[in-house]
């Protein structure tokens, strides 16, 4: 997600202290802020207590991101009808669950694959991807290079 790469750049920043990076990390967070603004303003879901009940579903995703998502299971989580918790879901965020579960282990990847944890297959397996190869497509439709490719361009020593 845009949200994760902001905090973990910014993140790096105040790690490495490079020249310029007090600047960099103060561009960063401002990007980061208007990025979480502009996500929050584009928010169609008028309702209070359903957008409470979507942060709490987005919540126990980025909490069991790894995990099978089971959607009856997140609508109970909720107190929510299965279709008016996916309506909900979609006005707050634009994705569906599904979609925005699929975004968050891809970034989760990512961050991992740069700071070079595990290998690709591992790194799969252990954001909740059973299959190395589906991942290896996912991951490259969404940052249109492979893992492993990534890995070598976006490398945090």
């Amino acid at each position: 997600s845009i949200a994760v790469n902001y905090a973990e750049t910014l993140a790096y920043e105040l790690k490495v202290k490079g020249p310029g990076f007090a600047f960099i990390a103060y561009a960063c967070f401002m990007q980061l802020v208007g990025y979480l603004s502009r996500a929050y303003s584009r928010s169609r879901c008028s309702d209070p207590r359903a957008q409470f009940s979507v942060r709490n579903a987005i919540g126990h995703l980025e909490t069991h991101f790894d995990q099978p998502v089971n959607l009856n299971e997140l609508s109970r989580l909720t107190h929510m009808s299965k279709r008016s918790f996916i309506r909900a879901f979609q006005a707050a965020t634009g994705a569906t669950p599904i979609a925005y579960l699929g975004t968050l282990r891809l970034a989760r990847a990512a961050a991992m694959l740069r700071r070079h944890e595990e290998n690709v297959t591992a790194v799969a397996y252990k954001v909740g991807y059973n299959d190395s190869n589906y991942f290896a497509r996912r991951f490259h439709a969404m940052f249109e290079v492979p893992p492993s490719e990534y890995r070598k361009r976006h490398e945090l020593v």
